[in-house]
């Protein structure tokens, strides 16, 4: 089957393929937004009217002006256009749209096999907190802006191959303008840090979105980068549209009054100081062992790597030192943003009782009970695709 691409913008729609890509990157959108695109590029030489695209885009069927204006924002978020800027999409009051960004069309001929599509590599920049500690980060995607906290290990480039990491990332870059930064010690940032106290955790998280200028935006918080999150939010909470916690937990295990977890806390910097990212030995298996429960050869060498990329041995110590003395517990009922709080029933490393605790003292609060025994769901579980799903749809309320 024969198609056309057209090309505007940055952006590239291949009908053949019914895609919507920006370099290299595939853009998830609706069919019939996808469909309207379309008729509107293809009739760019002219305005078209409501009643055209009813005729065109729906068939002739009973839609509402408020479902029409929705795919037209829908498609003007999706190519990076707004109703304020309509660079790409112009209204025309009480005649229609039309589409008056330039277009290169090609032809793809019948048979041609599709061009090999992957998400472009991210592109890294730095910010320098109060402290002067240069954190990399990096902005990908389009849509509502979405910032991911800092946590346990953060390697941009890193994260974004490998497989235990890459497809949520992928799929979050689909939907959203998402904000990913290495936390300090960690991945591309500054190693040589002296002060990785969860104080700086919380700061670094606020210089980088002020540095970005991000006045509004979704705040997605993991495993320690949950108890950021909540910090954030309590400080700043008119910033925050909504909160997404995933394996977090309000108390360190230093703060959780058990001698057990005091105990597991001291154990887990044996396992770290004695086999630190060595395959061959059992101590980083029964440390990876919290992680993963059951992975396989290939996983566990996967999160081995991903480990050795975002941190030393030192910075490993520092940062388990730190998330082991948080404690927000008096800081949940203080949070008043739509929350949704997602954990594995069966997580070995954080328990699932601190996720219910999370979600019984923030007001209104979603839980999400995934079924798995891994900290972060991997993408071959079907708790991970109701993760994304859940993610998605939950954010996507802004």
């Amino acid at each position: 089957m024969s198609g056309t691409t057209y090309s505007f913008a940055g952006f590239t729609i291949d009908t053949r393929l019914r895609e919507l890509t920006q370099g290299g990157r595939t853009i998830s959108i609706e069919p019939s937004v996808f469909d309207l695109l379309v008729h509107l590029i293809v009739n760019r030489q002219r305005v078209v009217s409501r009643d055209e695209l009813l005729r065109s885009v729906w068939q002739g069927r009973f839609v509402s002006d408020s479902t029409i204006a929705g795919r037209i924002n829908a498609a003007r978020q999706a190519v990076a256009d707004t109703g304020k800027q309509q660079h790409i999409i112009r209204t025309y009051a009480k005649n229609g749209f039309r589409f008056v960004a330039q277009v290169t069309v090609s032809e793809v001929p019948a048979g041609q096999p599709p061009p090999a599509i992957g998400p472009p590599k991210p592109i890294v920049s730095f910010v320098e907190v109060r402290d002067g500690t240069r954190l990399a980060t990096t902005v990908v995607g389009s849509g509502p802006v979405l910032v991911r906290a800092a946590h346990w290990y953060n390697h941009i480039e890193a994260e974004w191959d490998n497989p235990l990491t890459a497809p949520l990332l992928h799929e979050l870059a689909g939907h959203f303008r998402l904000v990913l930064y290495d936390g300090r010690g960690a991945g591309l940032s500054d190693r040589d840090v002296k002060d990785m106290s969860f104080a700086n955790y919380v700061s670094d998280l606020t210089d980088v979105v002020d540095t970005l200028q991000l006045r509004r935006f979704a705040l997605l918080g993991m495993s320690g980068g949950a108890a950021t999150s909540i910090a954030f939010t309590c400080e700043e909470p008119k910033r925050v549209t909504r909160l997404a916690l995933h394996g977090g937990y309000a108390e360190g295990r230093n703060e959780r009054a058990s001698s057990q977890t005091e105990a597991e806390a001291q154990a887990f910097l044996t396992m770290i100081r004695s086999a630190w990212n060595r395959l061959d030995a059992p101590f980083w298996r029964a440390f990876c062992s919290f992680f993963l429960p059951r992975a396989t050869p290939e996983q566990l060498r996967l999160f081995s790597d991903l480990h050795s990329k975002a941190l030393s041995l030192q910075s490993g110590i520092m940062a388990r030192t730190a998330v082991d003395a948080i404690n927000v517990r008096p800081l949940l009922d203080k949070v008043t943003v739509p929350t949704m709080i997602s954990h594995c029933v069966n997580d070995q490393l954080v328990p699932f009782e601190q996720g219910r605790l999370l979600a019984r003292a923030i007001k209104n609060a979603v839980l999400v009970p995934l079924e798995s025994e891994n900290h972060l769901p991997v993408f071959e579980e079907d708790a991970a695709k109701l993760w994304s799903r859940e993610l998605v749809s939950f954010l996507s309320q802004q």
